[in-house]
């Protein structure tokens, strides 16, 4: 008589009948009910590290493999040399893209990009002038011959009271906020990929009324709407857009709006009792939102906003 097969299974003889999957069998409480009731579950797991291949930047004990979200994009990041922009630079980097950074100040461009590192290209322009646009679009293009991603991301504000607001500083706040985020996307539009990318920050002040941040709160509504005007007249090329809204962040930004540094930190106290998770936003937290309107996970979204506020505007 032919000896009789043992009836668990070891792993290496599964492999062997599976070159491509490690079967393991395990006792389970809850047997699926075609199974005998001896019979061990069977559980499979990911294929080996050596069967996959091109990933970059793998950690070598990582249990799950780790599919890179940007593999191979192009992705475009102004206002990328601080705070949320710098983060998504460096976690569009980690995801596989080939990141250029823009910014307008020569020295924060080159300790953003000694602080990237590889895979960080950083072009200065002045996002005002359509003109400095054109020569920086022109340049990535020559580069990489194409754009899959555009995170404009780039802004600025000034806080001012009713009666002391300024046509200087209407100009300056919708020169960047609107202006410059508008031909960034124009001009970067006859280059982008078949079903490429646009993500743009907004913030929690297009649906709540600040006093003395009327003008900052006007640009990022106007962002908003252009959001689904830009959106209906790109969807035929399977190009997507979206906002993501921030509410109060770790950044550097309150501190460029011309605040009093007293002033600032009732505000920010303020702001933390009023936001229900009572913290203020990290810029990882939105980094990793700008990720996912910027990679596939968001392919069937376009048109939106993603707002990253702990619920300040929600709830």
């Amino acid at each position: 008589m032919p000896a009789q097969r043992p009836k668990h299974q070891s792993a290496r003889a599964a492999k062997k009948h599976h070159p491509r999957l490690q079967i393991v069998f395990l006792s389970h409480p809850q047997r699926s009910s075609h199974l005998s009731p001896s019979a061990p579950a069977p559980i499979v797991q990911s294929p080996r590290r050596e069967q996959i291949s091109d990933l970059r930047s793998l950690k070598p004990n990582t249990e799950l493999e780790h599919i890179m979200k940007l593999a191979n994009k192009i992705a475009l990041v102004t206002g990328g040399t601080s705070g949320i922009g710098l983060e998504a630079a460096k976690l569009f980097r980690n995801e596989g893209a080939k990141v250029i950074i823009i910014g307008s100040n020569a020295q924060r461009l080159k300790e953003a990009e000694q602080a990237l590192g590889e895979g960080i290209t950083a072009l200065r322009a002045d996002l005002r002038d359509p003109s400095q646009i054109d020569r920086a679009i022109a340049e990535v293009v020559e580069t990489h011959g194409r754009i899959d991603v555009v995170y404009a991301n780039a802004g600025a504000g000034k806080a001012a009271p009713l009666e002391a607001v300024t046509r200087e500083q209407i100009d300056e706040q919708f020169g960047l906020n609107f202006n410059g985020l508008f031909f960034t996307i124009q001009k970067a539009a006859p280059y982008l990929s078949n079903g490429a990318s646009i993500v743009v920050t907004t913030s929690f002040l297009n649906a709540v009324g600040t006093p003395g941040l009327s003008i900052l709160s006007a640009t990022k509504a106007a962002v908003r709407s252009l959001v689904r005007s830009l959106g209906a007249e790109l969807a035929p090329r399977g190009i997507r857009i979206n906002a993501v809204s921030p509410g109060p962040i770790d950044t550097p930004f309150a501190t460029k709006l011309g605040i009093p540094d007293a002033d600032l930190q009732k505000t920010g106290e303020a702001l933390t009792a009023a936001v229900p998770l009572k913290r203020f936003g990290t810029v990882a937290e939105v980094a990793k939102a700008a990720l996912f309107l910027a990679s596939d996970d968001s392919s069937f979204v376009t048109g939106t906003e993603v707002v990253v506020d702990g619920g300040l505007s929600q709830i």
